[in-house]
């Protein structure tokens, strides 16, 4: 039935003198008791659409934070991975210098063991070495160097000093000294070392080590 045919029946039935008070009252509370129901479920449906709509409103501007937060996240995970390449270049470049330096410190070791007949132990950062003389093993006591070789691999001004105070024990003479802090006299003759031998290097050792 459509709005306006029951409009008409209720104004009949209104107007019909077979149409007491007492129905009309019914009739009007009959409309009131279903139309209360509806009202508050109309409410209650326009409560729930406001709070989905501020839930809503709430999740996007969450989700834009986390998406700030996720770049910002990847912005220092590109950082952290590029620092952490260059810590490892870094790392790897000293590695590569210090087995260089171990290098030149091994060739010398092994140099002064030749030269000397000597041991040497390191320990408490410093180095001891046990040099075997013909009056019996004395000990000499050297500081662990800890700086860079150069490119000529020539001896530091600290280390000269060690060697003059190890040739001082042994009774070298001082142009013995000079020929072992030029390295490159190792491997060629020199008149410096003419009163020696004029032969080889090893022949050159072994007279050094024969030095009264």
């Amino acid at each position: 039935m459509k709005l306006e045919e029951f409009v008409e029946l209720y104004a009949s039935l209104v107007n019909s003198p077979y149409f007491k008070s007492k129905n009309t009252e019914d009739v009007d509370q009959l409309v009131l008791s279903c139309r209360l129901p509806l009202e508050k479920q109309l409410m209650e449906l326009k409560q729930l659409v406001s709070t989905s709509a501020a839930t809503l409103d709430q999740l996007c501007f969450e989700r834009q934070q986390l998406r700030v937060e996720c770049d910002q996240l990847e912005q220092t995970i590109r950082t952290m991975e590029s620092e952490r390449t260059q810590r490892l270049t870094e790392r790897e470049n000293a590695i590569r210098q210090q087995n260089g330096r171990f290098s030149v410190l091994r060739t010398k070791c092994s140099m002064y063991e030749e030269i000397t007949d000597t041991r040497f132990m390191t320990n408490d950062g410093s180095t001891v070495a046990f040099i075997s003389n013909p009056d019996g093993v004395i000990q000499h006591r050297m500081a662990v160097t800890d700086h860079l070789i150069d490119e000529n691999n020539t001896y530091s001004a600290r280390e000269l000093d060690e060697i003059n105070a190890l040739w001082a024990r042994l009774k070298v003479p001082d142009r013995s000294i000079e020929f072992m802090a030029d390295p490159s006299t190792w491997f060629v003759n020199s008149k410096d070392t003419s009163d020696l031998t004029k032969t080889s290097r090893r022949t050159v050792l072994k007279s050094l080590t024969n030095v009264p």
